[in-house]
Protein backbone atom coordinates (compact mmCIF):
# COMPACT_ATOMS: atom_id res chain seq x y z
CA UNK A 1 0.00 0.00 0.00
CA UNK A 2 1.49 3.27 -0.55
CA UNK A 3 2.19 5.55 1.72
CA UNK A 4 -0.15 9.28 1.74
CA UNK A 5 0.49 12.34 3.43
CA UNK A 6 -2.50 15.13 4.38
CA UNK A 7 -1.24 18.77 3.03
CA UNK A 8 -3.32 21.88 2.92
CA UNK A 9 -5.73 22.00 -0.12
CA UNK A 10 -5.36 25.56 -0.76
CA UNK A 11 -1.67 26.03 -0.95
CA UNK A 12 -2.10 22.89 -3.60
CA UNK A 13 -4.78 24.55 -5.47
CA UNK A 14 -2.38 27.77 -5.56
CA UNK A 15 0.61 26.26 -6.89
CA UNK A 16 0.88 22.65 -8.11
CA UNK A 17 4.33 22.56 -8.81
CA UNK A 18 7.71 20.72 -7.98
CA UNK A 19 11.21 22.61 -7.14
CA UNK A 20 12.30 25.21 -4.81
CA UNK A 21 10.86 28.04 -3.17
CA UNK A 22 13.02 29.45 -0.11
CA UNK A 23 12.14 30.28 3.00
CA UNK A 24 11.86 32.57 5.86
CA UNK A 25 10.29 30.10 8.41
CA UNK A 26 11.11 27.16 9.75
CA UNK A 27 9.25 23.85 10.12
CA UNK A 28 9.66 23.74 13.42
CA UNK A 29 6.78 26.28 13.93
CA UNK A 30 4.35 23.57 12.78
CA UNK A 31 2.19 22.68 15.68
CA UNK A 32 -0.91 20.24 16.60
CA UNK A 33 -3.32 23.30 15.89
CA UNK A 34 -1.51 23.96 12.61
CA UNK A 35 -1.79 20.02 11.20
CA UNK A 36 -5.41 20.13 12.60
CA UNK A 37 -6.60 23.06 10.75
CA UNK A 38 -4.74 21.65 7.24
CA UNK A 39 -6.39 18.19 8.04
CA UNK A 40 -10.25 20.58 7.42
CA UNK A 41 -9.37 20.63 3.66
CA UNK A 42 -6.78 17.93 3.10
CA UNK A 43 -5.47 17.04 -0.87
CA UNK A 44 -4.04 13.50 -0.45
CA UNK A 45 -0.42 12.88 -1.93
CA UNK A 46 1.01 9.96 -2.68
CA UNK A 47 4.56 9.96 -0.87
CA UNK A 48 6.13 7.68 -2.61
CA UNK A 49 5.22 8.65 -6.02
CA UNK A 50 6.61 12.16 -5.49
CA UNK A 51 9.73 10.64 -3.52
CA UNK A 52 10.36 9.57 -6.81
CA UNK A 53 10.21 12.87 -8.36
CA UNK A 54 13.63 14.19 -7.87
CA UNK A 55 17.03 12.30 -7.08
CA UNK A 56 20.25 13.90 -6.78
CA UNK A 57 23.91 12.51 -6.20
CA UNK A 58 27.53 13.56 -6.49
CA UNK A 59 27.10 17.06 -7.94
CA UNK A 60 24.03 16.86 -10.04
CA UNK A 61 20.09 16.31 -9.74
CA UNK A 62 18.09 14.68 -11.83
CA UNK A 63 13.66 15.48 -11.52
CA UNK A 64 10.49 14.71 -13.73
CA UNK A 65 7.08 16.76 -14.06
CA UNK A 66 4.28 15.49 -13.53
CA UNK A 67 3.34 15.21 -17.26
CA UNK A 68 6.79 12.93 -17.45
CA UNK A 69 8.91 15.49 -18.91
CA UNK A 70 13.08 15.67 -17.52
CA UNK A 71 15.05 18.26 -15.92
CA UNK A 72 18.57 17.62 -14.77
CA UNK A 73 21.12 20.28 -13.64
CA UNK A 74 24.41 20.43 -11.95
CA UNK A 75 27.24 18.53 -12.72
CA UNK A 76 27.22 17.64 -16.74
CA UNK A 77 30.98 16.15 -17.19
CA UNK A 78 29.92 12.97 -17.91
CA UNK A 79 26.67 13.60 -20.23
CA UNK A 80 24.71 12.81 -16.73
CA UNK A 81 22.20 15.60 -17.23
CA UNK A 82 21.02 14.76 -20.66
CA UNK A 83 23.77 12.15 -22.41
CA UNK A 84 24.18 14.43 -25.59
CA UNK A 85 25.65 17.57 -24.65
CA UNK A 86 29.30 17.82 -23.08
CA UNK A 87 29.88 20.94 -20.76
CA UNK A 88 31.32 20.81 -17.20
CA UNK A 89 27.56 22.38 -15.55
CA UNK A 90 24.93 23.89 -15.46
CA UNK A 91 23.26 25.90 -13.25
CA UNK A 92 19.53 26.30 -14.15
CA UNK A 93 17.81 23.14 -14.62
CA UNK A 94 17.57 22.33 -18.60
CA UNK A 95 14.93 20.02 -20.59
CA UNK A 96 16.53 16.51 -21.45
CA UNK A 97 15.61 16.20 -24.83
CA UNK A 98 13.27 13.46 -26.04
CA UNK A 99 11.83 12.44 -22.16
CA UNK A 100 8.50 11.90 -22.12
CA UNK A 101 6.09 9.67 -19.98
CA UNK A 102 8.70 9.24 -17.54
CA UNK A 103 7.51 8.44 -14.16
CA UNK A 104 10.53 8.50 -12.02
CA UNK A 105 14.18 8.96 -11.50
CA UNK A 106 17.75 7.73 -10.04
CA UNK A 107 20.57 8.97 -10.37
CA UNK A 108 23.68 7.20 -10.26
CA UNK A 109 27.48 8.41 -9.20
CA UNK A 110 28.05 9.47 -12.83
CA UNK A 111 25.06 8.27 -14.95
CA UNK A 112 20.76 8.72 -14.90
CA UNK A 113 18.19 5.71 -14.83
CA UNK A 114 14.28 6.52 -15.52
CA UNK A 115 11.29 4.50 -15.87
CA UNK A 116 8.88 4.93 -18.35
CA UNK A 117 5.02 4.77 -17.40
CA UNK A 118 5.13 1.52 -19.55
CA UNK A 119 7.67 -0.38 -17.55
CA UNK A 120 10.84 0.27 -19.34
CA UNK A 121 14.21 1.52 -18.55
CA UNK A 122 15.76 4.30 -20.09
CA UNK A 123 19.78 5.82 -19.45
CA UNK A 124 22.13 7.96 -20.25
CA UNK A 125 25.83 9.17 -19.06
CA UNK A 126 28.84 7.75 -18.27
CA UNK A 127 29.34 4.07 -18.75
CA UNK A 128 31.53 2.79 -16.69
CA UNK A 129 31.57 -0.75 -15.90
CA UNK A 130 28.64 -0.87 -18.30
CA UNK A 131 26.03 0.33 -15.60
CA UNK A 132 23.96 1.87 -18.94
CA UNK A 133 22.90 -1.90 -19.51
CA UNK A 134 22.88 -1.29 -23.61
CA UNK A 135 25.41 -3.82 -24.49
CA UNK A 136 27.57 -1.10 -25.81
CA UNK A 137 30.80 0.08 -23.46
CA UNK A 138 30.49 3.53 -25.01
CA UNK A 139 29.33 6.31 -22.59
CA UNK A 140 25.19 7.39 -23.87
CA UNK A 141 25.71 9.88 -26.73
CA UNK A 142 21.94 10.37 -25.58
CA UNK A 143 19.15 8.20 -23.55
CA UNK A 144 18.84 4.85 -24.75
CA UNK A 145 15.95 2.36 -24.07
CA UNK A 146 17.55 -0.85 -21.76
CA UNK A 147 17.11 -3.97 -23.86
CA UNK A 148 14.27 -6.37 -23.06
CA UNK A 149 13.03 -4.27 -19.52
CA UNK A 150 9.71 -4.50 -19.85
CA UNK A 151 6.70 -5.06 -16.72
CA UNK A 152 9.66 -2.76 -14.76
CA UNK A 153 8.26 -1.10 -11.11
CA UNK A 154 10.93 0.25 -9.81
CA UNK A 155 14.72 1.66 -10.59
CA UNK A 156 17.61 2.15 -8.51
CA UNK A 157 21.24 3.49 -9.44
CA UNK A 158 24.71 3.23 -7.25
CA UNK A 159 28.31 3.61 -7.69
CA UNK A 160 28.96 1.37 -10.85
CA UNK A 161 25.79 -0.73 -10.66
CA UNK A 162 22.22 0.10 -11.85
CA UNK A 163 18.57 -2.25 -10.88
CA UNK A 164 15.30 -3.01 -12.21
CA UNK A 165 12.80 -4.49 -10.02
CA UNK A 166 10.30 -6.42 -11.76
CA UNK A 167 6.43 -6.73 -11.34
CA UNK A 168 6.82 -10.24 -10.53
CA UNK A 169 9.07 -9.74 -7.98
CA UNK A 170 12.45 -10.52 -9.40
CA UNK A 171 15.42 -7.83 -9.72
CA UNK A 172 17.47 -7.17 -12.99
CA UNK A 173 21.25 -6.04 -12.80
CA UNK A 174 23.44 -4.66 -14.61
CA UNK A 175 27.07 -3.32 -13.79
CA UNK A 176 28.68 -5.25 -10.80
CA UNK A 177 25.75 -6.04 -7.89
CA UNK A 178 25.50 -9.04 -6.11
CA UNK A 179 25.34 -12.58 -8.26
CA UNK A 180 26.07 -10.11 -11.32
CA UNK A 181 29.58 -9.27 -12.23
CA UNK A 182 31.01 -6.27 -14.48
CA UNK A 183 27.87 -7.32 -17.00
CA UNK A 184 27.17 -4.33 -19.82
CA UNK A 185 23.52 -6.32 -20.01
CA UNK A 186 20.32 -6.98 -17.36
CA UNK A 187 21.10 -10.23 -15.19
CA UNK A 188 18.62 -11.67 -13.16
CA UNK A 189 20.43 -11.33 -9.01
CA UNK A 190 19.84 -14.56 -8.03
CA UNK A 191 18.75 -15.02 -4.82
CA UNK A 192 15.91 -12.29 -4.79
CA UNK A 193 12.55 -13.10 -4.94
CA UNK A 194 8.72 -11.38 -3.79
CA UNK A 195 10.69 -8.64 -3.57
CA UNK A 196 8.77 -4.98 -3.62
CA UNK A 197 10.64 -2.40 -3.06
CA UNK A 198 14.61 -1.84 -3.77
CA UNK A 199 17.37 0.94 -2.70
CA UNK A 200 21.06 0.95 -4.22
CA UNK A 201 23.74 3.04 -3.72
CA UNK A 202 27.16 3.08 -3.04
CA UNK A 203 28.19 -0.26 -3.89
CA UNK A 204 25.67 -2.30 -2.39
CA UNK A 205 21.48 -3.25 -3.20
CA UNK A 206 18.66 -3.60 -0.09
CA UNK A 207 15.77 -5.37 -0.91
CA UNK A 208 12.51 -5.10 0.99
CA UNK A 209 10.53 -8.55 0.06
CA UNK A 210 6.75 -8.90 0.18
CA UNK A 211 7.06 -10.46 4.04
CA UNK A 212 8.63 -7.20 5.33
CA UNK A 213 12.06 -8.85 5.61
CA UNK A 214 14.97 -6.96 4.15
CA UNK A 215 18.09 -8.26 2.00
CA UNK A 216 21.04 -7.16 0.95
CA UNK A 217 23.92 -7.83 -2.05
CA UNK A 218 27.35 -5.84 -2.24
CA UNK A 219 29.99 -4.22 -0.33
CA UNK A 220 29.83 -5.10 3.37
CA UNK A 221 32.57 -3.14 4.20
CA UNK A 222 30.44 -0.70 7.11
CA UNK A 223 28.35 -3.24 8.38
CA UNK A 224 25.67 -1.90 5.89
CA UNK A 225 24.40 -5.10 5.19
CA UNK A 226 23.12 -5.75 8.63
CA UNK A 227 24.90 -9.19 9.00
CA UNK A 228 26.12 -8.47 12.68
CA UNK A 229 29.98 -7.70 11.13
CA UNK A 230 31.70 -5.44 9.12
CA UNK A 231 34.18 -6.33 6.52
CA UNK A 232 35.51 -6.52 2.94
CA UNK A 233 34.16 -9.59 1.32
CA UNK A 234 31.32 -9.14 -1.68
CA UNK A 235 28.24 -10.89 -0.99
CA UNK A 236 27.16 -11.47 -4.10
CA UNK A 237 24.28 -13.89 -2.54
CA UNK A 238 21.71 -12.02 -0.67
CA UNK A 239 21.86 -12.12 2.95
CA UNK A 240 19.06 -11.04 5.50
CA UNK A 241 19.06 -8.32 7.59
CA UNK A 242 19.20 -9.36 11.27
CA UNK A 243 17.03 -8.35 13.98
CA UNK A 244 14.57 -6.08 12.13
CA UNK A 245 11.19 -6.69 10.56
CA UNK A 246 7.98 -5.61 9.27
CA UNK A 247 9.29 -3.40 7.22
CA UNK A 248 7.76 -0.85 4.86
CA UNK A 249 10.12 1.12 3.28
CA UNK A 250 13.85 1.78 2.92
CA UNK A 251 16.46 4.67 2.24
CA UNK A 252 20.29 3.82 1.43
CA UNK A 253 23.33 5.96 1.27
CA UNK A 254 26.43 5.17 -0.02
CA UNK A 255 27.72 3.26 3.00
CA UNK A 256 24.67 2.91 5.38
CA UNK A 257 20.88 2.33 5.40
CA UNK A 258 17.62 3.57 6.81
CA UNK A 259 14.30 1.58 7.24
CA UNK A 260 11.31 2.11 8.60
CA UNK A 261 9.12 0.02 10.19
CA UNK A 262 4.83 0.10 9.78
CA UNK A 263 4.85 1.45 13.59
CA UNK A 264 6.40 4.77 12.38
CA UNK A 265 9.59 3.59 14.11
CA UNK A 266 13.27 4.72 12.22
CA UNK A 267 16.04 2.30 12.04
CA UNK A 268 19.73 2.64 10.69
CA UNK A 269 22.97 0.62 10.25
CA UNK A 270 26.02 0.98 8.71
CA UNK A 271 28.58 3.79 8.55
CA UNK A 272 28.43 6.28 11.55
CA UNK A 273 31.20 8.57 10.30
CA UNK A 274 29.61 11.76 10.02
CA UNK A 275 26.70 10.46 12.45
CA UNK A 276 24.41 9.65 9.70
CA UNK A 277 23.11 7.02 12.47
CA UNK A 278 22.37 9.93 14.78
CA UNK A 279 24.53 8.22 17.40
CA UNK A 280 27.72 9.43 19.04
CA UNK A 281 30.84 9.47 16.91
CA UNK A 282 32.36 6.90 19.12
CA UNK A 283 30.32 4.57 17.06
CA UNK A 284 32.22 4.16 14.09
CA UNK A 285 29.66 1.51 12.71
CA UNK A 286 26.99 -0.52 13.32
CA UNK A 287 26.53 -3.80 11.63
CA UNK A 288 23.10 -4.53 12.93
CA UNK A 289 19.84 -2.59 13.18
CA UNK A 290 18.97 0.33 15.99
CA UNK A 291 16.26 2.12 16.52
CA UNK A 292 16.81 5.84 16.68
CA UNK A 293 15.30 7.11 19.43
CA UNK A 294 12.46 9.94 19.16
CA UNK A 295 11.95 9.31 15.27
CA UNK A 296 8.31 8.34 15.82
CA UNK A 297 5.28 8.77 13.09
CA UNK A 298 7.70 9.14 10.71
CA UNK A 299 6.38 8.78 6.99
CA UNK A 300 9.34 8.54 4.53
CA UNK A 301 12.96 8.60 5.00
CA UNK A 302 15.97 9.65 2.53
CA UNK A 303 19.74 9.42 2.70
CA UNK A 304 22.70 10.52 1.36
CA UNK A 305 26.28 10.17 1.17
CA UNK A 306 27.24 10.79 4.83
CA UNK A 307 23.43 12.38 5.79
CA UNK A 308 19.97 11.11 6.75
CA UNK A 309 16.71 12.43 6.63
CA UNK A 310 12.79 11.97 7.64
CA UNK A 311 9.46 13.12 6.75
CA UNK A 312 6.86 13.03 9.31
CA UNK A 313 3.33 12.67 8.72
CA UNK A 314 2.78 16.43 9.33
CA UNK A 315 4.89 17.80 6.73
CA UNK A 316 7.86 18.78 9.07
CA UNK A 317 11.14 17.59 7.15
CA UNK A 318 14.62 16.88 9.87
CA UNK A 319 17.94 15.88 8.61
CA UNK A 320 21.02 14.50 10.69
CA UNK A 321 24.65 13.94 9.19
CA UNK A 322 27.59 16.24 7.83
CA UNK A 323 26.37 19.95 7.96
CA UNK A 324 29.91 21.42 7.59
CA UNK A 325 28.48 23.22 3.44
CA UNK A 326 24.79 23.58 4.59
CA UNK A 327 23.82 19.96 3.32
CA UNK A 328 21.02 19.99 6.27
CA UNK A 329 18.98 23.11 5.28
CA UNK A 330 18.74 24.29 8.72
CA UNK A 331 20.18 27.41 8.11
CA UNK A 332 23.24 27.25 10.28
CA UNK A 333 26.69 26.93 9.76
CA UNK A 334 27.09 23.17 11.88
CA UNK A 335 31.31 23.41 12.47
CA UNK A 336 30.86 18.93 12.70
CA UNK A 337 28.34 16.30 12.52
CA UNK A 338 24.84 16.90 13.75
CA UNK A 339 23.71 13.33 15.34
CA UNK A 340 20.23 15.08 16.82
CA UNK A 341 17.68 15.98 14.07
CA UNK A 342 16.82 19.07 13.08
CA UNK A 343 14.74 20.74 10.88
CA UNK A 344 14.82 21.61 7.04
CA UNK A 345 14.51 25.80 6.84
CA UNK A 346 11.37 25.91 4.65
CA UNK A 347 8.45 28.48 4.14
CA UNK A 348 5.89 25.13 3.32
CA UNK A 349 6.05 21.85 5.25
CA UNK A 350 7.31 18.80 2.88
CA UNK A 351 6.27 16.10 1.00
CA UNK A 352 9.65 14.79 0.25
CA UNK A 353 13.17 15.21 0.10
CA UNK A 354 16.77 13.68 -0.54
CA UNK A 355 20.71 14.82 -0.71
CA UNK A 356 23.20 15.13 -2.95
CA UNK A 357 27.03 14.44 -1.81
CA UNK A 358 26.68 18.03 -0.06
CA UNK A 359 23.52 19.43 -0.34
CA UNK A 360 19.69 18.66 0.26
CA UNK A 361 16.53 19.00 -1.71
CA UNK A 362 13.16 19.43 -0.36
CA UNK A 363 10.33 18.85 -2.56
CA UNK A 364 7.57 21.28 -0.79
CA UNK A 365 3.47 20.91 -0.29
CA UNK A 366 2.77 23.30 -3.08
CA UNK A 367 5.60 21.72 -5.48
CA UNK A 368 8.04 23.03 -5.27
CA UNK A 369 11.89 22.33 -4.43
CA UNK A 370 14.23 24.12 -2.33
CA UNK A 371 17.71 23.50 -1.98
CA UNK A 372 20.95 24.06 -0.05
CA UNK A 373 24.72 23.13 0.42
CA UNK A 374 27.90 23.05 -2.02
CA UNK A 375 27.06 24.62 -4.83
CA UNK A 376 30.40 24.50 -7.10
CA UNK A 377 28.90 22.66 -10.07
CA UNK A 378 25.51 24.30 -10.16
CA UNK A 379 23.85 21.63 -8.23
CA UNK A 380 21.47 23.72 -6.34
CA UNK A 381 20.23 24.88 -9.62
CA UNK A 382 19.97 28.12 -8.44
CA UNK A 383 21.06 30.61 -11.68
CA UNK A 384 24.51 30.61 -9.77
CA UNK A 385 27.65 28.89 -8.41
CA UNK A 386 26.90 30.56 -4.68
CA UNK A 387 26.67 27.97 -1.81
CA UNK A 388 23.44 28.13 0.38
CA UNK A 389 23.44 27.37 4.52
CA UNK A 390 19.73 28.61 4.03
CA UNK A 391 17.77 26.91 1.30
CA UNK A 392 16.65 28.85 -2.11
CA UNK A 393 14.49 28.20 -4.79
CA UNK A 394 15.54 26.00 -7.55
CA UNK A 395 15.08 28.28 -10.78
CA UNK A 396 13.21 27.26 -13.83
CA UNK A 397 14.51 26.46 -17.23
CA UNK A 398 16.70 29.37 -18.58
CA UNK A 399 16.47 30.86 -14.64
CA UNK A 400 13.05 32.06 -15.64
CA UNK A 401 10.60 31.78 -12.34
CA UNK A 402 10.55 28.62 -10.39
CA UNK A 403 10.82 24.85 -12.15
CA UNK A 404 7.02 23.58 -11.59
CA UNK A 405 6.94 19.85 -11.69
CA UNK A 406 3.16 19.36 -10.39
CA UNK A 407 2.75 16.65 -7.42
CA UNK A 408 0.84 12.98 -7.95
CA UNK A 409 -2.18 12.88 -5.29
Amino acid sequence: MRKKIYVGATALMASLVLNACGGGQSSDSLNAQDHHESMKTATVVNVQDNADRLSANGNFAVAVNSQGVVYAWGDNSQHQLDGTTFASNTTTPMLVPSMSGIQSVKAGVNHTVVLTADGRVVTWGSNANGVLGTGNPASAAGPQQVPSMSGIKAIGAGDGHSEALHASGVVWGWGTIGSVGGQATPQLIQGLSSIKAISGAGQFLIALRNDGTLWGVGSNSNGQLGTGIAHNVYAAAPVQIAGIANVQSIAVGYNHVLALTTDGSVWAWGSNASGQLAQPLTTAYNAVPQKIANLKQVFSLFAGDSNSGAVYANGKVVTWGYGATGALGDSKVETGPVISPVAITASETGVSAGFGANSVYMIQQDGTVISSGSNAQGQLGTGNYMSHFTPANVVGVNGIGQLRLGLSQ
